[in-house]
């Protein structure tokens, strides 16, 4: 059967054969893959580069003015992926594609070659931090000498105060040794006390009994130990707390803790003074007024009985006269 007659239509098959057979063949070219990947790894070397670059210029670390030509040397080509200066590898090895130049380059590398430059606002914030640890020393130092200094004149106190005392106990010794040679036997406390009232430290009180000289006992002074330790059970909101000691001990301790109080400013002098005229405590004035009138009227008896004596007395030698 003549496929190719005139009169019938074309076939299919034979017109695509005939296609294939006329129409130029196609060429296709093969590159080596080592040449794409080393391609594909110096465009990501590049891009890392460029990165860490910038990173490092944000620190303040600049790149050197000028390369090392060894390493400008072993810089990969892009075209063939080898490295100039370096042996080629053999074709027939199979590389993985790793290679000490296609890594990322790390954030703080440095070459002998690279010197970094520190920004100002670093040098600033070093030279902040040694001063400042500068001044910390100087403040521990300071402190450390304030605290020796203190340690030496309380060391030098304390050796004061026992010198003090020494000599003290020496001179009492030696009163107490002369009272004794002069045929005295009473050598006690009371002596200490006889001696501060010969210097003018305590004095004798409306009530007769001995106080010392300070604002405190001034305003107490017609105040008698019983009512001195009524008003301080009023200044202190409190029962008497000193009832197995004897009245004159009450009064003592009542005053001494007032003293305390108006010295911290619990309370002040007028209160004390307000509360002695509110109260009426200080009776001993009234009481040696009335001491001094009785003793008037008995002397004033005392004097007209003499009188009266000496009258009748002298009536009969008038009248033998």
């Amino acid at each position: 059967m003549n496929r190719n007659h005139p009169d019938k239509a074309e076939d299919p098959l034979l017109t695509s054969a005939l296609k294939i057979l006329t129409e130029p063949a196609k060429t296709y070219t093969t590159i080596d893959w080592r040449i794409t990947m080393a391609k594909a790894q110096a465009v990501e070397k590049q891009a890392a580069l460029k990165t860490a670059t910038k990173k490092a210029a944000a620190k303040g670390i600049t790149r050197p003015k000028h390369k090392p030509a060894v390493a400008e040397a072993q810089q990969p080509n892009i075209e063939t992926g080898e490295v100039e200066g370096v042996d080629s590898p053999d074709s027939s090895m199979v590389h993985s594609g790793f290679s000490v130049f296609n890594q990322p380059l790390k954030e703080n590398t440095m070459t002998e070659a690279t010197t970094p430059t520190l920004p100002q606002a670093q040098l600033d914030k070093e030279a902040a931090a040694k001063a400042k640890i500068e001044a910390k020393a100087a403040k521990l130092a300071a402190a450390a000498k304030a605290k020796a200094e203190r340690e030496a004149e309380a060391a030098e106190k304390k050796a004061a105060r026992e010198a003090k005392a020494q000599e003290t106990a020496a001179e009492r010794e030696a009163r107490i040794a002369a009272l004794k040679e002069s045929g005295k036997n009473y050598v006690g406390s009371m002596l200490a006390l006889a001696d501060r009232v010969k210097q003018g430290l305590y004095v004798k009180s409306a009530t007769g009994q001995l106080r010392s000289t300070d604002a405190l006992a001034e305003a107490l002074d017609a105040v008698p130990p019983e009512n001195v330790v009524k008003l301080g059970t009023m200044l202190f909101a409190e029962e008497n707390k000193y009832t197995a000691l004897n009245i004159g001990q009450q009064s003592m301790n009542y005053r001494n803790r007032m003293r305390g109080a108006i010295k911290k400013g619990t309370f002040s002098l007028v209160d004390v003074v307000a509360k002695v005229e509110e109260y009426g405590f200080a009776t001993a004035h009234a009481e040696l007024e009335a001491k001094a009138k009785a003793k008037a009227e008995r002397e004033a008896k005392a004097q007209a009985a003499a009188e009266a004596k000496a009258k009748k007395v002298a009536e009969p030698e008038v009248a033998t006269a």
